[in-house]
């Protein structure tokens, strides 16, 4: 994960729940596992949804109703899921 990314994170983070320390680095190593574990899991979900489908097309046209990806994102990720170089 970027810095730029876990920043902007953590603020969002802390604008939802009250934190005593954010900026203790424990805690913030913690964040950013639980980030990643999360990440991880929401990409692995949308992959096993993307392998239902035969075709690139037949994917792209069958965005995951579970995702509030934009279908641009959705497009980008079954494209990037078929190239020939991800898939080995």
């Amino acid at each position: 994960m970027e810095i730029h990314d876990f920043n902007l994170a953590l603020d969002n983070l802390d604008l939802h729940m009250q934190i005593e320390d954010i900026g203790d680095e424990a805690i913030q190593e913690k964040i950013e596992q639980l980030l990643k574990n999360r990440s991880r899991n929401v990409w692995y979900k949308l992959h096993k949804h993307f392998k239902k489908f035969t075709t690139l097309e037949e994917a792209q046209r069958n965005k995951s109703k579970e995702s509030s990806l934009t279908q641009d994102n959705w497009n980008l990720l079954c494209k990037y899921w078929s190239d020939p170089n991800v898939k080995v």
